[in-house]
């Protein structure tokens, strides 16, 4: 029989399924347009890795960790009253790596939290990305275990964090099976630690 896919084939296979998601879904809507990951670099000339310095979660002591998200897009909101803009870094997990690490230089869900406390309420994504509008972090995981466990995580570390956002890809659980386009991305409700839940498809 023929191993199922699995390493860094499905993970780049799960970012590919989740954008696709937001910009077939983008499609239908009128009030909505995709904003590319290209577009956003070449605009900023930039590339997505970003180098930031961090507390070491040890030690306290500052050390540099790029932070590089699985993905970027924008969506413009076409209102009455004009367009608005958000951003969004994607990051796919499929339950590969720690939520936690006693060593800061492994990759964890901890340090990602550290990361982007950084990058987002520090404001280094508004030099780095060149942009003045909101930048909110899309956590799609494949279970509700998973996506527990990383929401219980945000609360001990940091009380809650409202920027970060959180959402099942059910497909992308054991056992693998080909992902149809995920409309929900977009059109439902995303799980925020120490916050209401959040609609992106809305301003």
């Amino acid at each position: 029989t023929s191993r199922p896919p699995h390493g860094p084939w499905l993970h780049t296979h799960m970012v590919a399924c989740v954008t696709a998601s937001f910009e077939l879904a983008t499609l239908e809507r009128a009030d909505l347009t995709f904003i590319a990951q290209q577009d956003i670099l070449t605009r900023a000339e930039t590339t997505l890795s970003c180098p930031l310095r961090i507390p070491d979660g040890t030690s306290g002591e500052l050390v540099r960790k790029d932070l590089k998200p699985d993905a970027l897009f924008g969506l413009a909101y076409h209102t009455t009253d004009g367009d608005r803009f958000r951003f969004f870094v994607l990051e796919a997990d499929r339950g590969t790596e720690p939520v936690t690490s006693r060593t800061w230089n492994r990759k964890s869900f901890e340090r990602h939290l550290a990361q982007y406390e950084r990058y987002v309420v520090g404001g280094a994504y508004k030099d780095h990305l060149h942009l003045t509008a909101p930048l909110l972090v899309l956590n799609v995981v494949p279970d509700s275990d998973r996506l527990t466990l990383m929401v219980r995580q945000t609360e001990r570390q940091l009380g809650g964090a409202s920027y970060q956002l959180f959402q099942t890809f059910p497909a992308f659980a054991a056992p693998w099976r080909p992902p149809e386009p995920n409309h929900a991305l977009l059109r439902s409700a995303w799980v925020r630690a120490g916050c209401e839940e959040f609609r992106i498809d809305t301003v």
